[in-house]
C-alpha cells in the first residue's frame, strides 16, 4: 500500500483509494496484513483475499482475474467490472425469474445479455437469428448468500 498523500492511501496492485487500516484491498483483492497465512498452504503468507469467499491465497493458490484476486472455484465465474455471475440461461423467463427474486431478496443483481455479434460477410452485415443468453451478475460481497438463495427457491439454471 503506497501512500501518495499525507491522508489517502492507495493499493499497490489496482491504485484504488484505501483506508490505512483495511486488512485487503476491497477493490482487487490484494492483501495488506503481515502474518496473514494461506487457507490451503498455512506456511505461505497470503498474497491476496478472494473477493468472493474472503478466503486469504498464497501466490500459487490465488486466480487473478484482470486485477481481481479469486479462490480457484470463484475465479471460474464470469466476471464483469465488479460483478459476478450467479445465473446463466438462454430461458429469459427463467433468467428474469431469478433475478426478480434476488432483487425481492435485497440483492442488487444486474441483468446482462450475451448476445452473438452479427457476422460481416462480403462487404454487408448479415445479422444471426439466435440471442444469446441472459446473465444475472450481482456485486462480489453478495454472490454466496445469493446463490444461496437461488437454491432454496429451487431456481437452477
Amino acid at each position: 500500500m503506497s501512500d501518495p498523500a499525507d491522508s489517502e492511501f492507495t493499493c499497490d496492485a489496482c491504485g484504488e483509494t484505501v483506508a490505512e487500516d483495511d486488512d485487503f484491498c476491497a477493490s482487487c483483492g490484494l492483501n495488506f496484513q503481515d502474518g496473514l497465512m494461506c487457507t490451503n498452504h498455512r506456511w505461505r503468507p497470503a498474497e491476496g483475499v478472494c473477493l468472493i469467499c474472503l478466503q486469504p491465497l498464497c501466490e500459487d493458490c490465488v486466480t487473478k482475474v484482470g486485477k481481481f484476486f479469486f479462490c480457484a472455484q470463484h475465479g471460474e465465474y464470469d466476471i464483469f467490472e465488479r460483478f459476478a455471475g450467479v445465473f446463466d440461461s438462454t430461458d429469459t423467463g427463467l433468467a428474469q425469474i431469478a433475478f426478480d427474486a434476488l432483487e425481492e431478496g435485497g440483492y442488487h443483481p444486474f441483468l446482462a445479455s450475451r448476445s452473438i455479434v452479427p457476422v460481416r460477410r462480403i462487404g454487408r452485415y448479415t445479422p444471426l437469428m439466435t440471442s444469446g443468453s441472459q446473465l444475472v451478475l450481482l456485486p462480489f460481497g453478495e454472490v454466496l448468500k445469493a446463490e444461496e438463495l437461488l437454491t432454496t427457491l429451487e431456481i437452477r439454471q
